[in-house]
């Protein structure tokens, strides 16, 4: 077993257990009881990634030498995400609050929290929602990235290329999705660690960049949301069906953001009596399932010509019937990570029974 994929599984398992510490620490919080099964799931996504980051090139028997080079990259990179967090920011700010406790009450997170919510409250509608939609554009950015990365690993003119690396496509595919991802969540969650626990060791620009997009109802005393999202479509990335990995990506991403977009846009019809969440509405649900069909049915159509004839338009009233469920009736657990993984393993079981 190579020594830097040892290395990188155990930065990221690792992070599961400080995740898992802070849902243990914070277990009768009243304020976290309603995070606490979401992020239970994300320190155990951690420990996912981790045994990924383990296995990934082993999985397509990349060569011992490759696999280092590969391996040693992305420990690189792991390494310096986390000293320039930690070295760079969090220790600075650190020693300036216990040269200056005034710093401590100054920084308080109680009032940053207040200040957001009434600024959040006295911006227009308009405003509401671009900053909804600028929340989306890391699943959008990913979203491009699980597309980008399968055509490029696919295309004719990287073939000599990967076979110069001692790469499969396989391999080059997954290899991009796990560091892009990883990128993401070690450095977001680490951050979130700190903003949980000790919100005046953040430096100033993280104060001002949490002031920008942090959702006040929904983030204040949890992970941001792109976390269990990336986590959980990391976690995908065994499936031997890529329409399943796009499609949970698409439900996710575009379904979700057209649910929200349309909702506080022309959400005249709350779902007062139906699911479990009343400030929502029906134009969200109908626009975010619509999205979803259209988006399972464009993904099966295209990538998975094995699917036999009929089969794309029922996967995709499926997905979009999940989606209406976990929109109306998911609370426990967020729906980044229920409309990740439920379609996913829904459509996984379904293409397994298939002739």
């Amino acid at each position: 077993m190579d020594i830097f994929a040892i290395l990188n599984c155990l930065i990221f398992c690792g992070m599961g257990l400080i995740v898992l510490n802070h849902v243990r620490v914070n277990w009768d919080n009243e304020k976290k009881k309603p995070y606490r099964y979401s992020e239970i799931i994300d320190g155990v996504l951690f420990f996912v990634m981790g045994y990924m980051f383990l296995t990934f090139l082993d999985k397509e028997s990349v060569a011992a030498k490759n696999a280092r080079n590969f391996n040693l990259i992305i420990f690189i990179i792991n390494i310096l995400i986390l000293i320039w967090i930690e070295g760079l920011n969090i220790n600075i700010y650190r020693r300036k609050c216990k040269k200056n406790p005034e710093l401590v009450e100054e920084r308080n997170y109680d009032k940053f929290l207040k200040k957001l919510k009434n600024a959040y409250d006295e911006k227009s509608h308009r405003k509401d929602i671009i900053k909804d939609l600028s929340r989306k554009f890391l699943h959008i950015v990913i979203l491009g990235v699980v597309f980008g990365v399968y055509g490029l690993a696919n295309a004719d003119f990287m073939q000599d290329n990967l076979n110069n690396w001692g790469l499969t496509p396989i391999a080059f595919r997954n290899g991009v999705y796990l560091l892009a991802a990883g990128f993401f969540v070690l450095m977001f969650s680490y951050a979130d660690s700190i903003r949980l626990s000790h919100f005046e060791y953040c430096p100033d620009w993280a104060h001002k960049w949490y002031f920008k997009s942090l959702e006040p109802s929904t983030e204040s005393y949890t992970y941001i949301s792109s976390v269990p999202f990336l986590l959980s479509l990391a976690s995908l990335l065994y499936i031997p069906y890529d329409a399943v990995i796009f499609s949970a990506a698409m439900i996710s991403c575009i379904a979700d953001a057209a649910a929200s977009v349309i909702g506080k846009s022309f959400g005249d019809h709350k779902m007062e009596n139906f699911g479990v969440y009343p400030e929502k509405s029906f134009e969200g649900m109908l626009a975010g399932a619509f999205s979803a069909y259209i988006s399972v049915f464009l993904v099966f159509h295209t990538f998975h010509k094995a699917t036999p004839a009929g089969w794309d338009n029922l996967l995709a009233f499926i997905g979009a019937v999940i989606f209406i469920l976990i929109d109306a009736y998911g609370k426990a657990v967020a729906d980044n990570i229920l409309n990740t993984l439920i379609p996913a393993y829904v459509f996984w079981i379904i293409l397994s029974l298939l002739p």
